[in-house]
């Protein structure tokens, strides 16, 4: 275990922050002195001395708690044709005690940064401290309430607090940087530090940022610092004084859970900030570090598929080919592989997956047509790395004629300036989409281009007739494109890549959609060396014309999944539709012997047809070996094998194939097979449930003589420092930050007490529930939009006099994010806000204790991290462990049972599993749906089916359920959480908040429900191993 409790470098260095003595270099030029291998220029940032287009896709390896699992996520994101990956990294879960830093198990980085290397990938680390992320408190651990200084500002508090963290996980990142061999290439500091309430003056505060930047340079960062502002407001620009960035970049959200409610009725979005950049950073390269990828979502909202479908492959098509369109060099998708918010470590508006409508689900499964679409638009982007590195947005030379019948077009252009220093050819990109991108008709144009191949201006298609955008799409079209020394003249089809084949020649793949015609016009001189004008293959609908030195065929894409090869001398044309075109993979060769020495981004690689995914490949001697994944029996093509293989193997298994005499394409056939499943029937009479109450301090004679009393007088909180009542109530005062909250109030009652009246707070969506002695007083079941609940529940006849107690459980949602930088909401607090009774005499006096997890910040399972438990008392017992002592429980089923009436149950039950080895099978834990309950969302309908679940797999918490607010009944616990190949705990508790109590409408493992998409997938990726984490054993001290 990693523990440091370092002292304040901050501290002795100087008291004030202006003595600090430890800043970077200031200039552009001193800063490029501290490492040479990332550079940049106003066009593109360099690495290792070339232009690189960074495409990285967000991946949050705290969001996958299994660090075996991290490299497939990174081979799924390289396989897409991205080139890096971005990450957070979350402070809440590494020093959950202050002043204690701990960074092993799941919550160690450098089993990721070896997966990221791995797997080709750069890596953007952004460690905050403040990374908003949707994260409890944005990021921030929850002792931060306590102290004495407004958080995201330069007060001594703050930046004092976050000086342990951000030396040790700095330290951590330059041990990773590309200097130092490792796959870091860029540092974000803060993070959308882009709002203020106004008393941060002036804003933004550079001399805050400064700090951070410091930390980062003091632990040994030396790549480029780049900010991400909230918008492109131009916050924090480079060389602008203390706090500067060296490269300026923004974010830039267009659509949230309200609109995936309605996902095919689109609403246009603002591209305006495609045009502030120049006037902003001229001399910087620019740079998306967040770009909308799905969404969030919401407790009641509509879910993830909904998202998923608003923000699929004809989104990814428009939004992300029009970014680059706009000059973009530098794009994050966020986000590109989902994830879970585990273990409370998810705000207070967020419910337990977030899987965000991602490319990769949060199950890792790439079926998503939208996987597919980006992989299109990336593997462009790679393939034309050379080009789109150098061009800028000029749209002085081209316009659209739009046909009869057509809707406005909007033209972007990217253009090469020519000649340059690198020799690139005057290269020209022209993104054309619908004006208004809610249109879904179709429309018939034709481009006017200047090509540099003579004066004046040529009307493409230059065949006669018009192109055709077909509603809700995007195409790039290309002229005086540079294909590995083939000229091409133009293209109307969207290039999928090119590649230099082992013969010399050079094959270019092109796609379009079903019914559009397309053309291509190829410089003669260009591709005389492999021919003659005699040695071409016209397609088989179209025209063939050789005019001016241009060898121009057009084609109707008129049937999906037909392909056809055009030969123009040393050219050949593979001619695609859109749905064959996405079941292409570009993939790396390792020990490729052009790997060193490539002269263009596919030269040492190897293009694919077919399978559900191609992770990786490489050459061992003369064997081509290739990892993959397959849903289904796949036929599987080679294209660009090197020379030197001679044999195949698949997935480690020798494989016959066959070789096309005409391309040297190589083929060959992967069975597919469906192993068989046993799953627990977990529904089922005969599985052994067990059952014990976790809410016994409402039974007669509870003791809470060992809990925490509430016995502050004042709050530490100075944003919320009016106390309501006589002492804080406010859990974080007293350490509890995550999950459940209990709270014990003794009282000696008068017998002239008739009601109380009780303000609870605990997040979005909270629930809250209150008894008197072993009599449920009433209870808020929770609403989307309600963080804060008051009420009066009549106590049905005095209390006689003498001592009583009330019980208070509320359902803690976590912190709030604290994205104003200075508004200080994340230390808005949880628990009881106020209390009050009615009487006819003065007000008994309250003795107060209350609990969450056991040990607050001074947690107990380390392995599982600090917020994983709530202050349950099977909780604070450790009964969600495995190994804990469920046999001597009394048998009860969650399903035909429940509860019997208002309290909460704790059942808990084994299974077995011995799951097929080399087949990827996603679980989850299934809860029958009754969200809604003909509540319609509402938390206060009588009658109303109202309860609330956890979920924990072996300890680990997993889900949390709401029945009326939904949306997720679904939750998938990784392999590596479950044993699959041994014995697991699952534990479930169950607050019934009606008198009535609860249960499950069922309760089932299942492979991935609701989906069309593959469950079972036959894979090459077999390194999943068992998180090691403790096991119950009895705890001392619990109560």
């Amino acid at each position: 275990m990693k523990i440091w409790a370092i002292a304040s470098w901050a501290a002795r260095a100087a008291g004030v922050l202006g003595a600090l003595n430890i800043r970077g270099p200031s200039d552009p030029a001193a800063k490029r002195q501290l490492q040479d291998l990332v550079t940049w220029d106003d066009r593109s940032i360099f690495v290792r001395g070339e232009r690189v287009m960074v495409f990285a896709g967000e991946f949050h390896p705290f969001r996958l708690p299994v660090p075996s699992l991290w490299l497939d996520a990174m081979q799924k994101i390289r396989a897409l044709g991205m080139n890096a990956v971005s990450i957070y990294i979350d402070w809440a879960l590494l020093e959950g005690t202050q002043g204690r830093y701990r960074a092993d198990g799941v919550f160690a980085l450098e089993p990721f940064f070896e997966a990221a290397s791995e797997a080709g990938l750069y890596v953007i680390a952004r460690p905050g401290p403040y990374i908003n992320a949707e994260v409890s408190g944005g990021g921030f651990p929850g002792w931060l309430t306590r102290i004495n200084g407004t958080l995201r500002t330069k007060d001594r508090a703050y930046l004092e607090a976050s000086d342990i963290y951000m030396a040790n996980i700095c330290k951590a990142i330059a041990k990773a940087q590309i200097t130092n061999g490792g796959p870091v290439i860029l540092f974000q500091p803060e993070n959308e530090y882009s709002s203020t309430t106004g008393r941060t003056k002036p804003f933004p505060d550079g001399d805050y940022v400064q700090y951070i930047i410091d930390q980062a340079r003091a632990a040994g960062v030396v790549v480029p610092m780049i900010n991400n502002d909230v918008g492109a407001y131009g916050n924090l620009k480079p060389n602008n004084g203390p706090g500067s960035p060296d490269i300026y970049g923004h974010d830039a959200y267009f659509w949230g859970p309200d609109d995936c409610e309605r996902p095919d009725a689109w609403r246009n979005a603002d591209f305006s900030w495609g045009a502030k950049h120049k006037d902003i950073s001229p001399k910087t390269p620019h740079s998306l570090v967040e770009f909308q990828g799905g969404s969030w979502m919401s407790w009641g909202g509509p879910g993830y598929d909904k998202c998923a479908h608003l923000m699929g492959p004809e989104f990814m098509s428009i939004f992300y080919k029009t970014t680059f369109g706009m000059g973009v060099k530098l794009l994050g998708s966020y986000m590109t592989v989902g994830g879970a918010n585990w273990g409370n470590l998810g705000n207070d508006g967020g419910i337990s997956s977030y899987d965000y409508g991602a490319s990769v689900r949060e199950d890792r499964r790439v079926d998503r047509a939208k996987y597919s679409e980006i992989k299109l638009v990336a593997n462009f982007v790679r393939a034309s790395e050379a080009a789109l590195a150098l061009a800028v947005p000029d749209n002085a030379t081209a316009s659209v004629a739009v046909g009869p019948g057509g809707q406005p077009l909007e033209v972007s252009r990217l253009s090469v300036p020519g000649p340059t220093a690198e020799n690139q050819a005057r290269t020209q990109f022209l993104v054309v989409r619908h004006r208004d991108i809610t249109v879904a008709t179709s429309t018939p144009y034709t481009l006017s281009v200047r090509s540099s191949r003579g004066p004046g201006d040529v009307s493409i298609p230059r065949q006669g007739g018009s192109l055709t955008l077909q509603g809700r799409d995007a195409k790039v079209h290309v002229v005086d494109y540079d294909a590995g020394g083939v000229e091409v003249v133009y293209c109307t089809a969207d290039i999928f890549t090119w590649k230099r084949m082992p013969d010399g020649r050079v094959l270019l793949i092109v796609y379009g959609g079903v019914g559009e015609r397309h053309e291509i016009g190829v410089a003669e001189a260009s591709v005389a060396g492999g021919g003659n004008k005699g040695d071409t293959t016209p397609p088989s609908s179209g025209n063939t014309l050789i005019r001016d030195g241009i060898i121009s065929f057009s084609w109707e894409v008129t049937e999906a999944e037909k392909r056809e090869m055009i030969r123009l001398g040393s050219l050949d044309v593979m001619l695609l539709d859109r749905a064959q075109a996405r079941a292409f993979w570009v993939v790396d060769v390792a020990n490729h012997p052009n790997a060193t020495a490539k002269k263009a981004p596919t030269d040492g690689a190897l293009v694919v047809k077919g399978g559900y995914l191609i992770r990786s490949a490489s050459l061992d001697g003369s064997v081509l070996r290739v990892q993959g994944d397959f849903d289904r029996t796949a036929t599987l093509e080679f294209m660009g094998v090197p020379p030197q293989a001679t044999a195949l193997s698949v997935n480690g298994n020798s494989t016959n194939f066959s070789v096309d005499a005409t391309t040297g394409f190589w083929k060959t056939t992967v069975l597919h097979w469906k192993p068989e499943l046993k799953l627990p029937d977990l529904n089922s009479p005969g599985q052994d449930w067990r059952y014990v109450d976790s809410l016994p301090e409402i039974r007669p004679g509870y003791d809470d003589a060992r809990w925490p009393r509430a016995n502050r007088t004042t709050t530490p909180n100075i944003a919320y420092p009016n106390l309501a009542t006589p002492v804080s109530l406010y859990a974080a005062d007293y350490g509890f930050h995550s999950g459940f909250l209990v709270y014990r109030g003794s009282f000696v009652a008068t017998g002239a007490e008739t009601a109380v009246a009780l303000q609870t707070q605990g997040g979005v969506a909270f629930g809250s529930a209150v008894w008197l002695d072993d009599k449920l007083l009433g209870a808020w079941p929770g609403e989307n939009n309600v963080q804060i609940r008051e009420a009066t529940f009549d106590l049905a006849g005095p209390p006689a006099p003498g001592r009583h107690t009330l019980t208070v459980l509320i359902d803690n949602h976590g912190h709030e994010l604290n994205l104003v930088s200075d508004g200080d909401v994340m230390k808005k607090p949880r628990g009881v806000m106020s209390y009050s009774f009615t009487s006819s005499q003065p007000q008994p006096a309250v003795e107060w204790a209350l609990t969450g997890n056991l040990g607050g910040e001074n947690y107990l399972d380390l392995a599982r991290g600090p917020l994983n438990e709530g202050g349950l008392w099977a909780e604070r017992h450790g009964y969600h462990l495995p190994g804990a002592p469920g046999a001597s429980w009394a048998a009860r089923h969650p399903v035909a049972d429940g509860i019997p009436s208002a309290g909460v149950g704790f059942f808990a039950t084994r299974f077995a599993l011995d799951m097929p080895r080399g087949f990827d099978v996603p679980l989850y834990v299934v809860l029958a749906n009754s969200s809604g309950s003909g509540t319609g969302g509402r938390g206060d309908v009588a009658g109303g089916n109202y309860y609330r679940v956890q979920v924990f797999v072996n300890g680990w918490q997993f889900g949390r359920y709401v029945s009326h607010l939904g949306p997720q009944d679904a939750f998938h616990v990784p392999e590596g959480i479950l044993d699959y190949h041994g014995e697991n705990w699952l534990a479930i508790s169950l607050w019934g908040s009606q008198p009535g109590g609860a249960k499950l409408a069922g309760i089932a493992l299942t492979t991935a429900p609701g989906t069309a998409g593959p469950s079972v997938i036959m894979s090459g990726y077999k390194n999943v191993t068992l998180v090691e984490a403790p096991a119950w054993t009895e705890r001392a001290g619990a109560y």
